[in-house]
């Protein structure tokens, strides 16, 4: 709502009283310097939004925005002749012309009024953006190295494209999908240190998805403001089922461009919000467990980085050191940023989805799937199903179930434990089949058997 409106209904609407025609003394009093800001209604929340001196919008109450209004002259007592105030009449004028569906931050979109799929959105604040400047980051580029460098994979290209490829789509007001970026290593190496930068090259606001990705609430709307999704510390939930569920939701989150956001006791909307997500885990094997099963579907979606521990390039024993270190990254990163755009991704690792393929350090990727259940079932068959002499066995799902789990197997206990459905095992040897050279199908006209070779180290 604007001023001129907010003139119109004052001249014409409101009519006036014979003493008030006769009065030199308008009936509405406004200052000349303060006219009447722009007014919207959000109608889940039932409140009245005005801009703050900061530009930011804020909600009132109807108490509120009364003293508001009556700064400008617009009061509450009733008008000579009529049953409703002035402010009355401009409170309901304000909630019939002037209502929105939603009001808050929504990641990637500036401060405005948004139309998105038929509902009219007032965004309240919008991401503070970096503006690249040319000019030198040497500090940024020591930790970048402290933290990647890997003697033989090219990591810090995989950072630098991801990095480019995220703030120049947020910049572009684009909605391209990007990869969650995973950072592993030991503990203080500076995995923490990386996402804290990420936050403020994508804009200076963060929440935390996991709870959310893990199922354990189905309320979300914390993330719909924040540009960057953070998974750091939280207690991680390792159970099969809490993998699957944050491997279905890191998909959604990487690759959908529309995503239902729900607050408690609200209606879900539907928002198209700008998000990319980091995650840092120590690489003990607990913490690697949290990371969703690897398969075809979620192994292009995800960028795994192994870090380093090295000494940072500057002392950070104390606060005030801490302080100075800090302050020297967040320097450097226009300059940073300027470097960025003229990155070139070479066409071989250019993906048409995401701007650059997906990378899983081989010794991570390794070390997920040594945890995965096919590969233990794999485990089980070299232990237990090899004889002496054999170097290949050729058998079905279920002459390989059967064996795993009759009552005369060594393994019967374990091997119920992870092949729990009849139908596991055969799931299991597929997978197998897609990850591992020394399992292939056998299949005949009228048998699907698989043929296993046995591992070289067992002689």
């Amino acid at each position: 709502m604007n001023t001129e409106f907010a003139e119109d209904w004052n001249e014409e609407e409101i009519p006036p009283t014979d003493e008030q025609q006769n009065s030199s003394k308008p009936s509405v009093i406004r200052h000349p310097d303060e006219p009447m800001p722009e007014v919207y209604y959000d109608t889940a929340r039932k409140e009245f939004l005005m801009q703050e001196a900061r530009g930011v919008w804020i909600g009132l109450n109807i108490s509120q925005f009364s003293r508001k209004c009556r700064l400008h002259g617009i009061t509450g007592k009733t008008l000579d002749g009529c049953c409703h105030s002035a402010f009355d009449l401009y409170a309901d004028t304000v909630q019939h012309k002037n209502a929105v569906d939603f009001s808050g931050a929504i990641a990637g979109f500036k401060s405005g009024l948004l139309d998105q799929g038929g509902n009219r959105f007032l965004v309240t604040k919008g991401p503070d953006l970096i503006t690249p400047t040319k000019g030198d980051w040497p500090m940024l580029d020591a930790v970048f190295r402290a933290v990647l460098f890997d003697e033989d994979f090219d990591q810090l290209f995989y950072w630098h494209a991801w990095v480019k490829m995220g703030f120049e789509a947020l910049v572009a007001g684009l909605r391209k999908p990007g990869q969650a970026m995973i950072l592993v290593g030991p503990a203080e190496c500076g995995k923490s240190l990386l996402q804290d930068l990420l936050t403020v090259v994508f804009g200076g606001r963060e929440a935390k998805p996991y709870k959310f990705m893990t199922d354990a609430t189905r309320f979300n709307s914390n993330l719909a403001g924040a540009e960057h999704l953070r998974i750091g510390d939280e207690n991680p939930h390792t159970d099969i089922r809490a993998r699957r569920n944050f491997g279905a939701q890191l998909k959604n989150l990487t690759v959908e461009e529309c995503h239902e956001v729900e607050a408690k006791y609200r209606d879900a909307l539907t928002l198209r919000p700008f998000w990319r997500l980091s995650i840092s885990l120590n690489d003990e094997q607990e913490n690697l467990m949290v990371l969703p099963p690897l398969d075809e579907h979620i192994m292009d979606k995800m960028i795994i980085l192994k870090c380093r521990k090295q000494e940072m390039p500057m002392k950070t024993a104390t606060p005030e050191q801490r302080k100075a270190f800090w302050q020297q990254l967040v320097d450097e990163l226009p300059a940073y940023l300027d470097w960025l755009s003229g990155l070139v991704i070479q066409d071989d690792l250019v993906s048409q989805r995401f701007g650059v393929q997906a990378f899983l350090h081989p010794a991570i990727k390794s070390e997920l799937l040594n945890f995965e259940p096919p590969m233990m079932l794999l485990d089980l068959i070299d232990a237990h199903l090899f004889g002496p002499n054999e170097s290949v066995i050729e058998m079905t799902a279920a002459e390989i179930q059967h064996e795993l789990t009759c009552d005369t197997s060594a393994c019967r206990f374990e091997a119920q434990r992870l092949l729990q459905r009849a139908t596991t095992c055969g799931r299991y040897l597929s997978s197998l089949v897609k990850m591992c050279p020394r399992v292939r199908e056998a299949r005949t006209s009228d048998r699907r058997a698989y043929r296993i070779t046995r591992r070289p180290d067992d002689g």
